[in-house]
């Protein structure tokens, strides 16, 4: 990634590599962010990628407004745009279609399939993202708790998540075929929760799979002891060099202890994912039916 210079993006060469025209992602580690570096992958299309780190408002200098005037990533330069020229483009669905146009791939052409993927990309667009995102913020960053804002996004959230679990029960992909649209919603639904019940006890944690995708672990804050929480609540996060993770826990409960070794040692989680690096004890109530448990995980994988 490129780096930032005193707040500013430092503007690479913009000069082929190898002779190759290149796109340019301007991202970060954000599900919106994800969704096109997914296609670019899936596409076998080369790029560059910068990082715009929205914790420090990067997204605001004037150099990545000149990008994308509403200072928001992801956003893009296709130095082989229409025509042949560069060509500036932001919002993350945009990106997905054009970059879809451009290869003639995972989006079909046919009218129907090529509208059921529009279809439920536009679900993702003004669902999905947009009710998840309230329920982060009103959960981890409003500077008070507003319970009826964490009440309705939560429910809201809960519902959506309700219309995939129906529609995948009877579907491969959420089109007749894998497309932009699966792409646009996993970053957004994809967890990587573990957990082992004993008796009224459930140890929740990651998988090894989720671990090494964030890389080197930094830092593990989980609620506190005491804290009482709904099925699909999050209940505490992950930080590592490359990204932040929510946890969540797929069952009502409280918890009733957290890991202390990962306070002083968040390394742990890299090392022993299924054992010494879980994240916190949690007295259920309820089904639980959203986690693999760590005995089925450690079979699908030995």
């Amino acid at each position: 990634m490129t780096p930032l210079r005193d707040g500013a993006l430092e503007q690479p060469a913009r000069r082929p590599i190898g002779g190759r025209k290149m796109i340019d992602l301007y991202t970060w580690g954000t599900p919106n962010g994800r969704k096109v570096s997914i296609m670019l992958e899936e596409c076998g299309l080369p790029y560059r990628t910068h990082a715009i780190n929205i914790g420090k408002n990067e997204q605001f200098t004037a150099e990545f407004l000149a990008i994308n005037p509403n200072g928001k990533i992801p956003a893009i330069v296709d130095d082989d745009g229409p025509d042949g020229k560069p060509f500036n483009l932001f919002e993350s669905g945009a990106i997905l279609v054009y970059l879809a146009g451009k290869t003639g791939r995972f989006l079909p052409a046919q009218p129907g399939p090529r509208w059921q993927a529009l279809q439920w990309l536009m679900f993702q667009m003004g669902g999905i993202g947009p009710m998840f995102g309230q329920v982060h913020h009103f959960l981890r960053s409003a500077p008070e708790p507003v319970p009826y804002a964490i009440e309705r996004y939560t429910g809201e959230t809960r519902r959506l998540y309700g219309v995939l679990d129906r529609h995948l029960g009877s579907h491969e992909f959420l089109a007749d075929e894998y497309s932009i649209a699966d792409m646009a919603t996993y970053p957004w639904v994809a967890r990587h929760e573990w957990h082992k019940v004993e008796g009224s006890t459930l140890t929740l944690g990651l998988t090894p799979f989720a671990v090494e995708q964030l890389t080197d672990v930094t830092y593990v804050e989980m609620k506190k002891p005491g804290t009482k929480f709904k099925a699909g609540d999050v209940v505490g996060e992950v930080e590592s060099v490359k990204t932040t993770s929510d946890i969540y826990c797929f069952a009502d409960g409280e918890i009733t202890e957290v890991n202390p070794a990962l306070s002083d040692d968040p390394g742990l989680l890299n090392r022993d994912a299924l054992v010494a690096g879980w994240l916190c004890k949690v007295k259920f109530t309820g089904a639980v039916t959203k986690c693999m448990d760590a005995a089925a995980y450690d079979k699908l994988h030995h």
